[in-house]
């Protein structure tokens, strides 16, 4: 099991806060795979998500991209949990479709301090030997600055990759995720997701390289392990090349709260923070 930062007026989601104002367009985004807010084997968290929001305020990302994202199911009492926590974040919810389970749902969600103009879901690739249906989610967000306060669109992009099949089922999805999302598109992109899949993978060139599916993107991350201390899986791209400026970046290992993330969690969450050029 496996863990940076765009309206339509979606039926679940209220406008808590008025839109905030960036001076650039400038967007500090975090991706995290939670292990649908259950907890790690030994620390169970019983689906509470006060632990997150806690520790995510402490962050205060524009953006949120959640993986392995469980809910409405029975054994969480049938609450839907992103939609909880983005109202106790005064942040707009989107829930991207994967599967069915059990009486509720799997996925992807965003969670974001912009309304959406435009949302979009689609279910990718499942080559034969894959374990679980995926997802890819993409939503543009409105960046309104003091230069333009109309807004400036920007697009962001969620995925979880196969865990349990090859490594040609995940560059398969790679291609089919940017095929999707970015390819004739001239809207800047972000690009988050759990691919597992290595740093020098043909999954993670998919999206480095320019090809049929796509123009190339930059990567955003370094290549610091962010499933436990083993292994690196998950990332951020920004698309196209050369159209953004890294601020910063971190996999974020500790935190001063009574919580430790790997209690919450087996993958650490990863944030970013990108000018657009």
């Amino acid at each position: 099991m496996k863990t940076v930062i765009l309206k339509t007026a979606l039926a679940t989601a209220a406008i808590w806060l008025g839109s905030p104002c960036a001076e650039a367009q400038t967007l500090k985004v975090m991706e995290w795979n939670i292990l649908s807010f259950e907890g790690v084997t030994g620390h169970a968290n019983d689906f509470n998500v006060q632990p997150f929001v806690d520790f995510i305020r402490t962050q205060n990302p524009d953006v949120i991209c959640f993986n392995e994202l469980e809910t409405a199911t029975s054994r969480m009492n049938f609450v839907e949990k992103l939609t909880e926590a983005g109202r106790l974040l005064s942040m707009y919810p989107f829930f991207g479709f994967s599967y069915v389970k059990d009486v509720g749902y799997y996925g992807n969600g965003i969670l974001s301090k912009y309304p959406y103009v435009n949302t979009y879901s689609s279910l990718i690739v499942k080559p034969s030997g894959t374990a679980d249906q995926r997802s890819v989610e993409a939503v543009d967000i409105l960046v309104p600055t003091a230069a333009k306060p109309e807004g400036v669109k920007i697009r962001i992009v969620c995925t979880h990759l196969d865990h349990q099949g090859t490594a040609a089922n995940r560059r398969d999805q790679a291609r089919d995720v940017k095929n999707k999302t970015v390819k004739g598109s001239a809207i800047p992109t972000l690009i988050l997701g759990d691919l597992n899949q290595g740093t020098t993978s043909e999954t993670v060139s998919t999206f480095t390289a320019d090809n049929e599916y796509g123009g190339a993107c930059d990567r955003v991350c370094d290549n610091t392990t962010t499933y436990g201390n083993s292994s690196k899986l998950d990332y951020f791209f920004s698309y196209p090349a050369g159209a953004w400026t890294t601020v910063s970046y971190v996999v974020i290992k500790t935190t001063s709260l009574p919580t430790p993330l790997e209690h919450l969690s087996d993958h650490y969450p990863i944030m970013g923070e990108v000018t657009l050029n």
